[in-house]
């Protein structure tokens, strides 16, 4: 059996998981921020992560009043 191969290949295999691991971790820091940021826009626009879908749900009800009104005022056309 030829140990030096074989550790060799332990080696390389050891090299490309800390690698892998590196590029985990930055694009785990990455993902951090991104999340970071969205939770800031989001209270920054007066809602907050706990809240979000229940906003979304009114601003929708929202529009969807806004858009109507916007079609009763129109003249109709025939």
């Amino acid at each position: 059996m030829d140990y030096d191969k074989e550790i060799m290949e332990l080696k390389n295999k050891l090299d490309e998981a800390e690698k892998l691991r590196a590029m985990s971790l930055a694009r785990l820091e990455v993902l951090e921020n991104q999340r970071d940021d969205l939770i800031r826009q989001i209270e920054e626009s007066g809602s907050t992560t706990d809240s979000i879908d229940e906003d979304i749900n009114k601003l929708e009800i929202e529009i969807k009043k806004l858009l109507e009104e916007c079609f009763s005022l129109m003249p109709k056309v025939k």
